[in-house]
């Protein structure tokens, strides 16, 4: 405990007011009760200013007391930081959508042309690479040179040293140095795939076959390919729209063969040939009821979906819909209509005869 005079330091049973030494606690409590009676009802007038400030915290009554400390608090603010009749004038202000656009504008032609380099090289390295393995690493480094790493000590990628258990390798799209730890596979058909988006898409080898086989890249290059890789397959994707429509318009290449079908099947029975019978008739006549419901279904789907009315989509969605309608109707219908008529004039002639 802290003397009255900073220069000296007192420790013990100190009395909070003379500073007296008492050597313990029971002759500091009786010496402080003796000596300092006045002094207490200082310390206890303390005491009920700290225990009405703890009321008032703790949301107790005290309600005069309260209201009193919240006036004080809202003049006091009003006083500092409320200023009614100042109107605030608009300071100068500055748009940073130019230079934001500048250097967004920089940064993505960057990484675009970087990628488009990579792109190039990845084309030229798939282009007749050769099955061999060493022929291959000739052919790797003749597409694009490899850098000279007879001074490099560490991997540039996770700064370990190389030794005879951790070789040098090259990326094959940039020619940097790197360890086998830090390297990472593309395969080879994904390569094929990402140059060439018509080709066929393979299924994905497992990571041996791919360290075996794949193109070996750096962390950068990588990534760069793969973000491509995205985009790519970002714009291939189809909606829930396209996906509909494409299975309507397989059922439509499905129904106009049938309806063809069933109407040299009728015109057969009419004629009086034996190639048909009524069974197969009926039974191509459900098929095609069959499909004719399922492009009904699918053009209903594709109205439902949601869309903002008046919009394109919206257009387009009804049109599919009155398209399939007036297909099933003129297409499938009339047609069946009109072979109806002749199936049930084939069955009038056989039940007279």
């Amino acid at each position: 405990m802290a003397a009255a005079n900073e220069e000296e330091i007192l420790e013990g049973f100190l009395c909070p007011i003379c500073k007296a030494d008492l050597k313990s606690a029971s002759q500091l409590t009786s010496h402080f009760e003796s000596l300092h009676s006045e002094d207490q009802d200082v310390l206890r007038s303390l005491k009920d200013v700290f225990g009405k400030a703890k009321k008032i915290i703790l949301n107790k009554d005290d309600t005069e007391l309260k209201e009193t400390f919240d006036r004080a608090l809202k003049f006091n603010y009003q006083e500092q930081y409320y200023y009614p009749d100042e109107v605030q004038s608009v300071g100068v202000s500055r748009s940073s959508t130019e230079y934001l656009k500048r250097v967004r504008s920089a940064r993505l032609e960057r990484y675009a042309t970087e990628t488009n380099k990579l792109l190039i090289r990845l084309d030229k390295l798939v282009c007749n690479m050769p099955s061999d393995p060493g022929q291959r690493k000739v052919y790797e480094q003749e597409i694009v040179p490899w850098l000279d790493g007879s001074s490099v000590k560490l991997c540039p990628n996770c700064a370990k040293a190389f030794n005879l258990t951790r070789r040098k390798h090259h990326c094959r799209l940039c020619g940097s140095i790197l360890c086998h730890d830090c390297s990472l596979f593309l395969d080879i058909n994904i390569a094929r795939s990402i140059v060439d988006p018509s080709a066929p898409q393979h299924s994905r080898s497992d990571q041996d076959a791919t360290e075996k086989t794949g193109l070996r890249l750096c962390e950068h290059c990588f990534n760069l390919i793969e973000l491509r890789k995205q985009v790519q397959e970002s714009r291939n994707a189809k909606t829930v729209v396209v996906t509909a429509y494409e299975q309507m318009r397989s059922l439509k290449e499905q129904a106009s063969p049938a309806v063809s079908m069933y109407e040299k099947m009728c015109q057969s029975l009419f004629d009086g040939e034996t190639t048909y019978n009524l069974s197969d008739v009926n039974a191509m006549r459900g098929r095609i009821g069959k499909l004719a419901e399922g492009i009904d279904l699918l053009s209903k789907q594709i109205a439902a979906f949601p869309a903002e009315p008046g919009s394109r989509h919206a257009k387009l969605q009804n049109a599919i819909r009155q398209a399939a309608a007036h297909y099933i109707k003129v297409a499938i219908l009339e047609e069946n209509l009109k072979e109806l008529k002749k199936e049930y004039q084939f069955q009038k002639l056989s039940n007279k005869s």
